[in-house]
């Protein structure tokens, strides 16, 4: 049977009032023994009994507290009960600490031109000396021999044009302007159709670099439900199909200057929607009539019908079409049933705008208005429902 040697190391903590002369003693040191599924340990002291055996620990345990209750009882009887010893824990081996990243360090262009490095003397700043440092134009051209006159006055131009860059760099743009950029992750190349000269004073300059034909289409929208008031909207369809930057867009009404809109760009589908405000030439009234009737056979059901009358009126002397955006509600219980039950003119679903929110029960009616004149829309739906059952928040909708 093979044993291995397991020493283990055991501290005694002595009291104050322990006197001089008593000497405690412990056992040789403790044997682990792999192949049997226990281990006795043993103690022994000056006036105790030779053998004292302790509750066996499995295999691999090492030191539990039921030995170390047994030993320290064995040193307390051994000692004559004067001085107490306390048997400290088993030290833990500290765990291994895990190897390091790999923290890959990218070094400055300027450290990668190994002709423009020199070791720095003894007379260098701390952490300097003795090391490869780049250095400057003007050094080189110390090294060189140039006029001390003509690399002064250089250095004194390279600061004064560095300083100039630093502040156009500062100063901040001009309304709606943003720095050019990838749209949507896709790259911007406009090839200008010759060169321009621009004057060196630090400001922003406005440069045509080309144009594109487009067709304009003004179009009118309105959300009665929430606003009484009419939008006007503008699309542009360009003949140019890949990626525009953003910027200001100025938008010009029979030659004058309406409004100048920020335009967050497009990623490449040759069409540009702008909001141009509020159309006061324009104008709706809402009214809402609501009706109750049973339905089923026997009665057994309720219907709510809801009909939304919209009237809008133009000032302008010309014919207008404007799309009037409506909700119907939407059944979220099974027992529950919504339908649309008469729509004039005709309402197509409206799911929200393509890069918007998904928008639920959404309808969209387009509506003719006549030159100075007057138009209706009318949408009704109906809600069935169980006679005993009624719709949270209320019947009565829209």
């Amino acid at each position: 049977m093979a044993r291995t040697r397991a020493p283990k190391h055991v501290d005694l903590v002595e009291d104050l009032d322990t006197e001089p002369d008593d000497d405690i003693e412990l056992a040789e040191p403790m044997w682990a023994d792999e192949e049997e599924e226990a281990v006795t340990m043993m103690a022994s002291a000056p006036g105790a009994a030779a053998d004292m055996p302790v509750r066996a620990a499995p295999k691999g345990a090492g030191v539990v507290p039921a030995a170390i209750d047994g030993l320290q009882a064995a040193v307390e009887r051994a000692a004559g009960g004067m001085p107490r010893a306390r048997v400290a824990p088993q030290k833990q081996r500290a765990a291994r600490p895990s190897p390091p990243e790999d923290d890959r360090i990218e070094a400055p262009t300027d450290w990668l031109r190994y002709g423009e490095l020199r070791l720095q003397a003894w007379s260098a700043p701390s952490g300097q000396r003795g090391r490869l440092q780049p250095v400057g134009e003007a050094e080189r051209l110390r090294e060189r021999r140039a006029p001390s006159a003509a690399v002064d006055r250089l250095v004194a131009q390279t600061e004064e044009a560095e300083a100039r860059v630093a502040a156009a760099r500062s100063r901040a743009l001009p309304p709606h302007h943003v720095l050019p950029g990838p749209i949507a992750g896709t790259d911007v190349r406009i090839d200008a159709q010759g060169t321009v000269d621009l004057a060196s004073d630090g400001l922003p300059h406005s440069v045509s670099v080309e144009a594109w034909p487009a067709t304009l289409e003004v179009a009118y929208r309105a959300v009665p439900r929430e606003d009484a008031r009419a939008y006007r909207r503008v699309t542009a369809r360009i003949g140019h199909e890949r990626a525009l930057l953003p910027g200001p867009v100025d938008v010009y009404v029979a030659g004058k200057l309406e409004l100048t809109s920020p335009w967050a760009g497009s990623e490449g589908r040759g069409v540009l929607v702008l909001g141009l405000g509020v159309e006061d030439r324009l104008k709706l009234v809402r009214n809402v009539r609501y009706s109750e009737v049973s339905a089923g056979v026997f009665g057994g059901s309720r219907r709510l019908q809801t009909e939304i009358e919209v009237e809008v009126a133009s000032e302008i002397e010309r014919p207008v079409a404007i799309d009037l955006l409506e909700r119907v509600p939407v059944a979220a219980d099974d027992k529950v049933a919504v339908e649309q039950t008469e729509a004039s003119p005709p309402a197509e679903v409206y799911k929200g705008e393509v890069e918007g929110r998904i928008l639920a029960g959404g309808r969209r009616q387009h509506l003719e208005v006549p030159a100075g004149g007057t138009a209706k829309a009318v949408l009704t739906y109906a809600v069935t429902l169980g006679s005993k059952d009624e719709i949270v928040g209320g019947d009565r909708r829209g």
